[in-house]
């Protein structure tokens, strides 16, 4: 999971590299037919950047002593086609739920596995966390995020 965004300085992107879900997904003739639960855990302190000070400041802004999980649990699916589903869900983010709707493609592999792709935009105010910033307050981070995630789950 890739999130991206801007400051004073420069164009900024990172990853959050450890999530697990589990999801209930019926499949027939290589279409998905029905979802009846996705549940997926990003956990805050595995936010990378590559630089030490963001991640620092990313994982404070995010609550991780009280909050150590990002969730993110689907309440709502609409089939749009094929290949694209709308999943409208519950995020939770620094003890914060906002409901959400994503476009959402999705392939399955001749093995039954599934995966899907796609993006968000928020706010980060939208769940009361103020944008981090750096140097007393010389470079800040806009408000605006986009996050793209790519999820996979195996069947078993």
């Amino acid at each position: 999971m890739t999130v991206e965004g801007t400051s004073t300085l420069h164009d900024w992107h990172s990853e959050f590299l450890n999530m697990e879900g589990k999801a209930n997904i019926k499949i027939r003739d290589n279409k998905i037919i029905e979802i009846s639960d996705i549940v997926l855990e990003i956990f805050v302190g595995s936010f990378e950047s590559g630089k030490s000070g963001m991640e620092k400041n990313a994982r404070e802004a995010l609550k991780e002593s009280e909050y150590p999980v990002i969730q993110f649990a689907l309440t709502r699916l609409e089939k749009l086609d094929s290949k694209e589903i709308l999943g409208i869900g519950l995020l939770t983010i620094a003890g914060v739920t906002r409901d959400v709707s994503m476009n959402v493609g999705y392939s399955i592999s001749n093995s039954g596995n599934v995966s899907f792709e796609g993006s968000l935009d928020l706010n980060m105010t939208d769940f009361e966390i103020e944008p981090p910033s750096a140097l007393l307050g010389t470079i800040k981070t806009g408000d605006p995020i986009s996050i793209q995630y790519e999820v996979f789950f195996k069947k078993n």
